[in-house]
């Protein structure tokens, strides 16, 4: 083994084994005494504070005492309000760098509020100016504020402008809440303090400034605005989608508070506050339109995936609020071109969910996605699938429902030439079995409803539910063929599937048309669907290869003979070698 040399300590004796060494310790430095020129500004800063506090609390109890007296009216109260702010302003200017940051920021915070809480009281309480001056003029002293401070920041605190937020945002909600609409101007404020964070990359400022939005516009729907739920709910279906632009293209330094606050939770509670006007027929579109233009703009981040999905949900529910807006039309007598224009808009608001359906299946990646558009097909097909099993001439006599019908059928042959890019299909078949479930009973929908309007318009009531009765039989018949041809081709996969879809069949014999179907459509279903089955029988055994029989094995003696190599002669034993 190799010899080290001994360690040896400082003196030159060994060194102790066994334990580490400690480090020496370092001599204690006593800290050096404050200049007492410094110790002399912070006293006199303290100082010069706690009097201007104290003497503006006195002004404030000399203005008590003339109020009492009737020497103060309204006018000079507003007045003296404006100049203790005004003095504030002032004194927290006078002691900046001299004073505390904390101390000036507090004073120039103090100052904005007091002008801020002036003017809502002129507004509110006094009446002398109306809602619109008012937030005017509330956005412009707040934007004064924040340019002082931004051009002079020296002597001031880092998080000044929060602090002014924070004032802001009490106030403007106060505000709006009691004055509605007319003061819409306050909405100004927050949006400076959001894109002032985007120009620092505040991740604080964008935090506050995403609140006090949240603060202003629930407010504005929750106050006196309810007779105006459709510019209160534009107004916030805009900040929401604003809130999540900001968040995902100019993100903060650090995305931390701020950019989650502003870029989820806060647009969250924004569009969760549109459910209170949803049962009106617009908002609820602007809330559908908010939620298209979320996942456009994030579109690939979490905010634009969870827009994707609620996309569906939403309208669906807009669609039924169209659909209650229509019903209440007829009931009020409401009748002529303009109910079947929104008739028609109903439609066609059908096929632009079927088209943007089609168009999305590559990017739904995710079963929360394809589930929350499941649940709006099924929103949508609700009302065709109990005409198709009970109401036959809903078919008939409303031709949006005919229409509607032809747009599903339309959507499925779209879907089933697209499937290959329908993401889990071909790799789940569990997930592929309850896709082809789904599936079957949307192209019943669409089956019956297609052949039912069909009939109502060429013949009228002239042949009453026998093309409902025709329909029937037309898809319990092309279930069994379908399921004939994939049990036929014998393809790895589809023998499963061809047996789900027989199943489906008979069931759908057995347990719907042996109750609904009367007369010769009941027979027809009955006999075809059992011809169809004969014939998987027979063609799946006439189809199935025979398998070449396995020869028996032969003896160990015989197989080694066999085994030898053909250049050896019988004779030879095992430890011959080749012949020449």
């Amino acid at each position: 083994m190799p010899q080290f040399p001994p360690q040896h300590g400082p003196n030159g004796a060994p060194a102790p084994h066994g334990g580490s060494q400690r480090p020496p310790a370092q001599p204690w430095v006593p800290k050096k005494p404050r200049n007492p020129e410094d110790q002399e500004k912070t006293l006199i800063g303290v100082v010069a504070i706690a009097g201007t506090v104290i003497t503006l609390i006195g002004v404030a109890f000399l203005v008590g005492m003339a109020i009492q007296a009737g020497l103060l009216g309204p006018l000079g109260r507003v007045i003296l309000a404006y100049v203790v702010s005004l003095a504030l302003a002032g004194a927290a200017w006078k002691f900046r760098g001299k004073a505390p940051e904390a101390g000036t920021t507090a004073l120039l915070a103090t100052s904005l509020y007091s002008a801020l809480v002036t003017s809502l009281l002129v507004v509110t309480w006094l009446g002398w100016w109306p809602a619109w001056l008012g937030a005017v003029i509330m956005t412009m002293l707040f934007a004064a504020y924040m340019a002082s401070v931004h051009y002079k920041p020296e002597g001031f605190h880092r998080l000044t402008i929060m602090w002014f937020a924070i004032g802001m945002a009490v106030v403007a909600s106060i505000l709006i809440a009691n004055t509605g609409v007319g003061a819409l101007p306050v909405l100004l404020m927050p949006l400076m303090v959001l894109g002032y964070s985007a120009w620092r990359r505040n991740d604080t400022l964008r935090g506050t400034g995403a609140i006090a939005l949240l603060l202003v516009v629930a407010n504005l729907i929750m106050g006196k605005s309810s007779d105006m739920h459709i510019v209160a709910n534009a107004v916030l279906g805009v900040s929401a989608v604003l809130l999540v632009g900001l968040a995902v293209h100019f993100p903060t330094s650090r995305r931390a508070f701020g950019d989650y606050t502003a870029g989820l939770l806060v647009p969250a509670l924004l569009l969760g506050l549109c459910l209170v006007r949803v049962n009106y027929e617009i908002p609820a579109w602007i809330l559908v339109a908010a939620f298209a233009a979320i996942a456009a703009v994030a579109w690939g981040q979490l905010q634009g995936r969870i827009a994707l999905g609620v996309f569906p949900v939403a309208f669906a529910l807009a669609y039924k609020a169209t659909q209650l807006a229509n019903f209440s039309d007829s009931e009020h007598g409401a009748n002529g071109g303009m109910s079947d224009v929104r008739l028609w808009v109903a439609v066609a608001l059908t096929a632009v969910f079927y088209i943007a359906l089609v168009l999305l299946l590559p990017y739904l990646k995710h079963g929360a996605l394809q589930a929350a558009w499941v649940v709006g097909v099924v929103i949508f097909v609700n009302p065709l699938f109990f005409s198709s099993i009970a109401v036959p001439q809903a078919f008939r006599e409303e031709p949006t429902m005919f229409a509607s019908a032809v747009l599903l059928g339309l959507a499925l042959i779209a879907t089933w030439l697209r499937r290959s890019q329908i993401h889990g299909l071909a790799n789940n078949r569990v997930y592929a079995a309850c896709a082809t479930v789904f599936a079957l009973g949307l192209s019943m929908v669409a089956v019956v409803g297609t052949i039912t309007g069909l009939g109502g318009l060429i013949t009228g009531d002239a042949w009453g539910s026998s093309p409902w009765f025709a329909s029937h039989v037309v898809v319990s018949v092309a279930w069994m063929l379908i399921a004939a041809r994939l049990l036929i081709k014998h393809h790895e996969g589809f023998t499963g599937l061809g047996i789900l879809l027989a199943i489906v069949a008979t069931l759908k014999l057995t347990f719907f048309d042996l109750a609904a179907l009367s007369g010769i459509f009941r027979a027809l279903a009955f006999l075809l669907s059992g011809l169809v089955l004969l014939v998987i029988a027979v063609r799946r055994v006439r189809s199935t290869p025979a398998k070449p029989q396995e020869e028996p094995a032969a003896p160990q003696g015989h197989s080694y003979s066999q085994g030898r190599n053909p250049g050896q002669s019988q004779n030879q034993g095992p430890g011959a070698g080749p012949q020449a």
